[in-house]
């Protein structure tokens, strides 16, 4: 969580007593970031400190998984591998949940399909949702200013990002929108990605 308070680390004291306080701590600490970023959460931890954070925290509203066992020492790379099929389920759980906000969005004209309307969106809009089907990824080349997309089908061609979806997906969760993977033909005109802007 670069710019954030974490990661945080329990002092010895805190380690022999009650962590209460350490949690309460750590719970504040994750408020704060969740307020600039609403991303879905994943507790990572062993028991029975995770059933006492859940029990005490006011920010698990977005929790999507729990991923059980002592992860004190596990590098961040394999915990990474550890919670990216929980953040899958947990997004394409929301299918539903898009596809009629998406609806909602098109009749007020907050509604963009495509990926170089996403693109300008994320970039300058004010994204509230995006919706991406999840077998879409697009490579591309972007232009010097940063707002046009050239498609490409060599990845290894010099300045070509392998998947411009994985960009818009961070930029997305980075200014607060959420995120929605759907299943394939799901995004209506056959655009594969859309993304819905807050008034």
């Amino acid at each position: 969580m670069v710019g954030s308070r974490f990661p945080l680390t329990a002092t010895d004291q805190q380690r022999r007593g009650t962590s209460e306080p350490f949690l309460h701590t750590v719970d504040s600490a994750l408020g704060a970031y969740l307020r600039l970023h609403p991303t879905p959460l994943v507790l990572a931890g062993a028991e029975p400190t995770v059933s006492r954070f859940r029990a005490l925290s006011r920010n698990v509203s977005r929790l999507a998984a729990v991923v059980k066992g002592n992860h004190l020492r596990t590098p961040l790379d394999r915990l990474a591998q550890l919670v990216s099929p929980h953040l899958e389920v947990y997004l394409r759980s929301r299918e539903k949940e898009a596809l009629a906000l998406l609806e909602v969005r098109r009749g007020d004209n907050r509604a963009h399909l495509g990926v170089d309307a996403a693109w300008l969106v994320a970039r300058w809009g004010r994204p509230e949702m995006l919706a991406v089907e999840h077998d879409f990824f697009y490579p591309a080349r972007i232009s010097a200013d940063g707002d046009m997309l050239e498609p490409v089908s060599d990845l290894g061609a010099a300045d070509v990002v392998d998947d411009i979806v994985d960009e818009i997906i961070e930029i997305i969760l980075l200014r607060g929108g959420w995120v929605a993977l759907l299943e394939s033909g799901a995004i209506p005109a056959g655009a594969r990605i859309a993304v819905t802007e807050r008034r």
